[in-house]
C-alpha cells in the first residue's frame, strides 16, 4: 500500500505554525536547555532550509535527557519542505541536528512540528 500525502488543509495548518531558525553549529535550537516541541497542528517534523543540507532529529524525554537520535540523515533541499520525522506524538521534545565538519556553519530556514 502506498503512502499518501496529508490533505492540503492539514499541511496548511501545520505550516501556518512554522517558526524560523538562524543558528550556528550542529543543533537547532541552540543551547542545552532549548528544545523544539511538537504540537497538535502537525503529525510530522518538517524543515524548510534556505540552503540544501543534511539533517536528522534527536528526541528527548520530558526531563531533557536524550531518548535517541535518528540513525541517518535526510537531504533537505533549499526552498522545499522536507519531513524529517513521521507520526510524532504531540508535545515531544526534539532538536534538529545538522551534521557538519565546521561548528561555525550557519543554518537558516523554518520548521513546523
Amino acid at each position: 500500500m502506498a503512502a499518501t500525502a496529508p490533505a492540503a488543509g492539514a499541511a496548511d495548518a501545520c505550516y501556518d505554525g512554522k517558526a524560523s531558525y538562524d543558528v550556528r553549529g550542529f543543533w537547532m535550537p541552540e543551547g542545552r536547555e532549548w528544545f523544539g516541541k511538537t504540537s497538535s497542528r502537525c503529525r510530522d517534523i518538517n524543515i524548510w532550509p534556505n540552503a540544501t543540507n543534511y539533517a536528522r532529529i534527536c528526541f528527548y524525554r520530558s526531563d531533557a535527557s536524550l531518548l535517541y537520535c535518528q540513525d541517518g540523515t535526510k537531504k533537505a533541499e533549499a526552498g522545499k519542505w522536507t519531513v524529517l520525522a513521521f507520526n510524532v506524538q504531540d508535545s515531544q521534545l526534539f532538536k534538529i541536528n545538522f551534521p557538519s565538519s565546521d561548528p561555525d556553519t550557519r543554518h537558516t530556514g523554518a520548521f513546523a512540528a
